[in-house]
């Protein structure tokens, strides 16, 4: 979990922030959307919220070996 934080907050800072703000996002932001892309960044949204459970601790100490599990997980 720590990882997929650490990666989302960086690679996704936009997402990130939406997820942490929001617990629903407003109706007039989802109005715009075709269904598919709705349940696209609902879904999406759901995962980041998961991350950011990771508690502050794990990601710091999960930080030195970002690089080795980027190159294993390609």
């Amino acid at each position: 979990m720590a990882y997929g934080a650490l990666k989302a907050e960086r690679e996704n800072p936009a997402l990130w922030q939406l997820a942490t703000r929001y617990q629903q996002l407003p109706p007039e932001m989802l109005s715009g959307w075709s269904a598919e892309t709705r349940d696209q960044v609902i879904q999406a949204l759901a995962i980041v919220r998961a991350f950011a459970t990771s508690p502050a601790q794990d990601k710091l100490s999960v930080v030195p070996y970002v690089s080795r599990l980027d190159s294993a997980l390609r």
